[in-house]
């Protein structure tokens, strides 16, 4: 009889020892045919006649309905098992089982709920490219050795609680595309998120302290580092209400008391308009009414678009300062590009102004400031060293914009020495 044509895309040495069936058009065996109504009490006792010779070769393997593989022999792999490109139409049961050497589910793919719940992998567990249609149960799970899981997709919810990783956990480029939990999960090693997509930025933020912490330990301190940023910005967009108590308080202040202080404020300005009639039909005065009315009378859910563009300032002002500045402490080389970016573009406008003068004195010849007067005045004002040379014409607007520039240069040396001192620290 013909023996079965599957060929393995990953495994060129593998070729299956089973006989072809008689109906299959691919000239597949039982074990690969991919038909749902192929002869299922010939493929369990296929399955159970491996489990019970200790055969674990299950590569491309189809199953066409949920599997309990604790009910064969309790779930326990004596040698090395391979589910390498297996397709599960239904549930994967492997609640409890006991992988005593590697496990390989390389590109298996799982249509209904996998279950790995307190399973044990004595040696290392490969998970790489597998494709989880359906739940994703890890919860108690044990890794005594090495946990891959790279370029793995999960389209459902995956659950690692309490899982124990003793060996390396990478997750390289794995996709959560719902909830992601790795809450209770211990790592013994290093645990890689690189490239890794999640969908919830909770989730991101839990997984990338675990990372963080896991290459303090290891004493890898530019990983950590690495860390330590995305789980900053995952917390960032993790956020959903205010969370500095002085801010929330100057809110609620604002909606209790500020339309009277406003309205206040606004009222000169309608007394005006009654007595001169040009000035109100300008636009400004208007709009200046419209929005005392909206004060007086504010439409449904007012308040709460203030607060949120309030948020969304807060968030935005949030991620310039601590992360496109500085990485959250992480980045003084930005810190430094941040400053030239600074320094040149206040250097131009200074330039196109021309509100900068040059102090009268001996051997000095009064001129127009070039671009490159402009820059040293900038670099200069920046780092508070003011030689007095350049300064600002004291009948220019230019003048605000140095001193707002002498503060900026105050905070972000002071930034870098404690970005570059934290560095240097580790």
């Amino acid at each position: 009889m013909a023996k079965c044509k599957y060929k393995s895309q990953f495994r060129e040495d593998y070729k299956c020892p089973e006989d072809a069936l008689s109906d299959s058009k691919d000239g597949y065996c039982v074990f690969h045919e991919r038909r749902i109504d192929k002869d299922i009490d010939k493929f369990n006792a296929g399955i159970k006649a491996k489990m019970e010779n200790k055969d674990y070769e299950f590569t491309g393997y189809y199953f066409p309905e949920n599997i309990n593989f604790f009910e064969y022999n309790r779930g326990k792999f004596e040698r090395q098992a391979s589910f390498m490109e297996a397709e599960f139409q239904g549930e994967a049961l492997f609640n409890r089982a006991e992988f005593k050497d590697a496990a390989s589910f390389d590109r298996a793919k799982f249509q209904g709920e996998a279950w790995f719940g307190k399973a044990e992998f004595h040696a290392r567990a490969s998970f790489d490219g597998a494709k989880f249609q359906g739940k994703a149960w890890f919860d108690g799970a044990e890794f005594k050795g090495e946990a891959w899981f790279i370029g793995a997709e999960f389209q459902r919810e995956a659950s690692f609680y309490d899982a124990d990783f003793q060996g390396r956990a990478l997750f390289y480029g794995a996709k959560f595309q719902r909830e992601a939990s790795f809450y209770g999960a211990e790592f013994g090693r290093t645990v890689s998120f690189r490239y890794a997509d999640f969908k919830h930025p909770e989730d991101a933020e839990v997984a990338y302290r675990k990372a963080k912490i896991s290459y303090q330990r290891e004493g890898d301190y530019a990983e950590a580092g690495y860390y330590h940023l995305k789980e900053m910005r995952a917390r960032r967009k993790a956020k959903k209400r205010l969370e500095s108590a002085i801010f929330r308080k100057s809110f609620t202040f604002l909606r209790n008391n500020g339309p009277q202080i406003l309205l206040k404020i606004l009222q000169p300005i309608s007394i005006l308009a009654e007595h001169f009639p040009a000035l109100k039909r300008s636009n400004f005065v208007r709009k200046i009414e419209i929005f005392r009315k909206k004060l007086i009378k504010p439409s449904p859910g007012f308040w709460e678009k203030l607060e949120n563009r309030l948020v969304i300032a807060g968030r935005g002002l949030e991620r310039f300062f601590m992360d496109w500045t500085c990485g959250y402490g992480e980045k003084p080389l930005w810190v430094i590009r941040t400053a030239a970016i600074v320094i040149l573009g206040i250097a131009i406008l200074y330039w196109l102004s021309g509100g900068i003068v040059l102090r009268p004195g001996a051997g000095i010849t009064i001129r127009e400031p070039g671009f490159l007067d402009s820059v040293y005045f900038s670099v200069v004002t920046f780092t508070t060293l003011g030689y007095g040379d350049w300064h600002p014409d004291p009948n220019h607007w230019i003048r605000y914009f140095a001193m707002a520039e002498a503060f900026t240069g105050a905070f972000m040396m002071a930034l870098f020495v404690l970005c570059f001192a934290r560095k240097w620290m580790r």
